[in-house]
């Protein structure tokens, strides 16, 4: 199984260290980019394995030395627009985390919580309210509500879990 860890504005010291975590179970592609929106660095990790199934597999060890190293990044480079960190996971549909919020202390509690989502997975996956043709689930961190928010991705539509169901964004 390949991972892509594609990356801009990542010292060779950060990718190098992604990269030995990430290879003690993974094949590791590494792809350097120039960055594409105001963000002086970007991670964006694919894993090839289903989220529900990531932790068991990969082992909570592993997991804390990424979030250490994802934390780290974010306290060198202070406040601001500085790094964007989006994590896809492979599933029948994708899952994807995406974190850029300035704060380095919500910026902590955001990374801290992304394994707290697999508890609500199944809630938000639930058939009888999950909207047709979902392509993409996206995890999104609201900096005011200190929470991760659902949203999931049709073809032709974004909805996102408010109250207890999926609410079309338009």
């Amino acid at each position: 199984m390949i991972t892509e860890l594609i990356h801009c504005g990542i010292s060779p010291w950060e990718v190098e260290v992604l990269y030995e975590i990430l290879s003690t179970k993974f094949s590791v592609s590494t792809k350097e980019i120039k960055t594409d929106d105001d963000f002086l660095s970007k991670i964006d990790l694919i894993i090839p394995i289903a989220f529900h199934d990531f932790f068991d597999w990969f082992g909570l060890r592993y997991w804390d030395k990424m979030k250490f190293i994802f934390k780290e990044m974010k306290r060198r480079r202070g406040k601001n627009n500085t790094i964007k960190i989006i994590i896809g996971f492979i599933n029948s549909m994708k899952i994807r985390f995406i974190l850029d919020t300035l704060d380095v202390n919500k910026f902590n509690i955001a990374v801290d919580k992304i394994n707290f989502i697999l508890e609500l997975l199944p809630y938000h996956l639930d058939v009888e309210k999950f909207p047709n043709d979902v392509i993409e689930m996206q995890y999104i961190f609201d900096d005011h509500e200190n929470r991760w928010i659902a949203n999931a991705v049709t073809p032709k539509k974004t909805f996102s879990f408010i109250d207890k169901s999926w609410k079309s964004l338009g």
